[in-house]
């Protein structure tokens, strides 16, 4: 995997190739999670649900497929491919999902526990 998600400091950022590069602030981070799901569509960058009833999420999959959902507080605006979505959630495919979603979680804790 060329360019990896990454648990940063003050967000997690969500990368695909050269078409996504998102940073979620964990303000915005309502949970993170293992999730398995299939997706019909081959397409690797992908919405799923509906902007009018805010349950849009961008799908980021590979092969087919997805391993991690990140569940959102609030919506947040995100670029892909040079078009501005707004989005509640993000499902992606990690390379170790147990790794992303276990350091998410600390990063999570760590801010409750702050109060930041």
């Amino acid at each position: 995997y060329r360019m990896p998600h990454v648990v940063g400091p003050d967000w997690v950022r969500i990368r695909a190739g050269w078409s996504l590069d998102v940073r979620v602030p964990w303000d915005v981070v309502a949970s993170v999670h293992q999730s398995s799901r299939l997706v019909t569509s081959s397409k690797s960058l992908q919405y799923d649900g509906d902007s009018e009833t805010d349950t849009r999420q961008l799908v980021v999959a590979v092969s087919s497929r997805t391993n991690v959902t990140c569940a959102f507080r609030q919506p947040l605006t995100v670029d892909v491919d040079g078009t501005s979505q707004l989005i509640n959630g993000i499902h992606l495919w990690a390379d170790d999902p147990a790794a992303l979603v276990a350091a998410a979680r600390l990063r999570l804790e760590s801010i409750t526990e702050s109060g930041t």
